[in-house]
């Protein structure tokens, strides 16, 4: 059977010597075979990319009838897909989405462009977010590219629910929160950090803008600080000092976070910051009263050490001042001996002067009190100062005339201002300088950046102040850490307690001292002593030459060192007294109370074991209220009569004596008996 191919050629169907090949076959309106069957091909293939895209694509004709669509399953939602082709819009979509399609359809198709719309849809038990994309695919129809928004829009949600939290989270911190790039530059700037630092977002926004805020000398390490950051080698914490925009200085505490991208690099740096100045200001407190505490504490206990030295030492100092003076009593003045033991004694009251020094340290020396003006001390030393002082130094003196009188020992107000002065004239090296020296009245709560020693002045006031500066060479931080130490010294012929006694003596006045120094810049003392209106006591001592003992005086000595109690005993034996020994206060009680009103008088060292002086003296009254009582102690006299009524005691006599002191004593407290 003939065919006719495309090209009118004539073949036989079972012509084996000319086959009939796909190419010949055509369809009935003459399109060929295998070109149907590529187009077919082609339109599967175009039908398989167009099924695998996940979102749904619909093409709508003007008409508003669906004419194709794809299987995606977001069909699923709104109509099943054998129901969309060849249906209307309106029958498929809810009345608010037909009319937003046909808007779209016809924006596009007049336009000539891509039309697009987000909406929502919202059903029982489903709610997403959607976008459109609507582009002409011919004359009178519009591909719809449908794409589920949810989880995009849920994402944007959350995100802008995070950042209206973070903003609001930074905007209220009462941390300053700064976001700074890599140049210094701040990104973020809340308002604690405006309240803070003082300077707005827009100030700091500039390049290095936040060096601003950082002291010139810091800024070399901050600096550092940041690069370390950067690097993420560091910084992450610190307390720093800061610069306000008004130029005050603050101390703040930052916790910083360095800020990486994808790739792990640094593009900046997330500080918080909290202003801790007030925090810094009560640590410095509690740092500095700590300090002063261990001091006050440290001195109390060199004090006590000092003192108690001091006791022994003087009740040894007895023995060898009393067997000197017995001796000397005993001796022809002109033989070699005598001028033996006069230097025997002479060493002795050296030696006594050094035990006063170191009661003084201890804040327990002697003490004559009486009313004293502070200017008129000053002014009498002023002679013997500028022979004492060095011949370069220049003297500024200002001395206020009127000052209200104080009571203290005016020996030892004296040694205090001497020896601060020659201090003053030292520091200056023999160069040309000026001492300044001024008296006061001042008040506690006057400024002063030195240390003050024993503790700040507490009292309301007045206080009188003695003030003592020299352009000198100062003192840097270990000096001024030990110039209270007994028997330190900067300088090579130092000797004595220096400074050491003038701090005991200022105790004792119930007096502080301040001071200020810095190496090359000079120094500044003050010596305050606080104002009252008591009445000076009258001292006990007076000197008058001993007269010969009344006849039948007995005497009952009580003391624990065996020493004192000899030479005690033969001075008064020698002097024609009836002497009595106890060792301590038990076995005088014991003596006492077999003949209680045999004794004319009772010498009784305070400091004993079991049974103390003060003890005694109780015990001693009970048995015999009227007997008359001399006081003798090593300690000073006004902290060893404190314990007693003045009318109480017949005197008091200071360790180490000489005979004749001790016979003058004795003299005075049996005539204020017989009285």
């Amino acid at each position: 059977m003939p065919i006719q191919t495309p090209d009118d050629e004539t073949k036989e169907t079972r012509d084996p010597n000319n086959p009939i090949l796909p190419e010949d076959l055509v369809t009935p309106m003459g399109l060929p075979i295998a070109a149907l069957q590529e187009l077919h091909r082609l339109e599967l293939r175009n039908r398989a990319l167009i099924n695998s895209i996940p979102d749904l694509m619909l093409v709508l004709g003007r008409d508003g009838i669906f004419r194709d669509f794809n299987s995606s399953a977001l069909t699923r939602p709104l109509v099943p897909p054998d129901e969309i082709i060849g249906s209307n819009v309106d029958s498929v979509l809810p009345p608010e989405l037909s009319q937003l399609a046909m808007s779209l359809l016809n924006d596009a198709l007049k336009n000539n462009n891509v039309a697009t719309a987000e909406y929502t849809i919202k059903r029982e038990g489903y709610s997403g977010h959607f976008e459109a994309r609507v582009t002409p695919s011919g004359p009178d129809e519009a591909l719809f590219i449908i794409r589920n928004i949810t989880e995009r829009k849920n994402a944007e949600r959350d995100l802008l629910a995070s950042q209206q939290m973070l903003r609001h989270l930074v905007d209220q911190s009462p941390l300053a929160v700064i976001l700074w790039n890599n140049e210094f530059q701040a990104l973020e700037w809340n308002p604690a950090a405006e309240e803070i630092f003082g300077y707005t977002k827009e100030e700091m926004s500039v390049t290095r803008g936040t060096l601003n805020i950082v002291p010139l000398r810091m800024r070399p390490s901050i600096e550092f600080v940041f690069q370390s950051l950067l690097d993420q080698h560091g910084g992450l914490r610190s307390t720093n000092e800061n610069t306000t925009k008004d130029g005050q200085t603050i101390y703040c505490e930052w916790y910083n976070s360095p800020l990486l991208d994808e790739d792990g690099d640094t593009v900046g740096v997330i500080s918080l910051v909290q202003d801790v100045s007030e925090r810094v200001r009560v640590e410095k407190e509690h740092l500095m009263m700590e300090k002063q505490l261990l001091e006050t504490q440290k001195l109390e206990s060199l004090g006590l050490l000092a003192g108690g030295i001091a006791h022994d030492f003087n009740n040894i100092l007895v023995g060898i001042m009393g067997n000197a003076s017995l001796a000397l009593s005993e001796i022809d003045p002109k033989s070699d001996l005598f001028c033996s033991l006069q230097a025997i004694e002479r060493a002795a009251m050296h030696a006594a002067d050094l035990t006063r020094q170191m009661l003084a340290y201890s804040g327990k020396g002697q003490f004559v009190v009486e009313r004293i003006n502070l200017s008129r001390i000053v002014e009498e030393m002023l002679e013997l100062l500028k022979l004492s002082i060095s011949k370069s130094a220049q003297l500024d003196i200002n001395l206020v005339p009127d000052l209200p009188d104080f009571q203290g020992d005016a020996t030892q107000i004296r040694q205090v201002a001497m020896n601060l002065m020659i201090n003053a004239s030292d520091a200056l090296q023999e160069k040309p300088g000026t001492i300044s020296i001024t008296t006061r009245l001042t008040d506690s709560n006057e400024p002063f950046t030195g240390r003050s020693h024993p503790a700040p002045a507490t009292g309301p006031g007045p206080w009188l102040c003695l003030e003592v500066a020299d352009t000198g060479k100062g003192m840097g931080p270990d000096v001024c850490e030990r110039i209270f130490d007994p028997f330190f010294s900067t300088k090579q012929t130092g000797r004595g307690l220096g400074l050491a006694a003038v701090l005991g003596i200022v105790r004792s006045h119930h007096g502080i001292v301040r001071f200020f120094s810095k190496p090359n810049l000079g120094t500044r003392f003050q010596v305050l002593f606080p104002v009252t209106k008591d009445e000076a006591k009258p001292h006990l001592n007076h000197e008058s030459n001993p007269r010969a003992a009344p006849p039948g005086t007995n005497i009952l000595i009580i003391d624990d060192d065996a020493t004192c109690l000899n030479v005690t005993s033969r001075i008064l034996n020698k002097a024609g007294y009836t002497t009595t020994c106890a060792p301590g206060g038990l076995e005088a009680v014991v003596m006492f109370s077999e003949k209680p009103t045999t004794f004319n008088l009772v010498i009784l060292d305070l400091t004993m074991p079991h049974l103390n002086g003060e003890q005694t003296f109780v015990r001693l009254r009970e048995l015999n209220p009227t007997v008359s009582v001399l006081i003798t102690s090593g300690y000073d006299e006004q902290e060893s009569i404190q314990r007693f009524s003045q009318s109480d005691i017949a005197g008091f006599i200071h360790k180490p004596f000489r005979a004749n002191d001790l016979l003058r004593m004795v003299q005075k407290a049996l005539a204020r008996a017989n009285t």
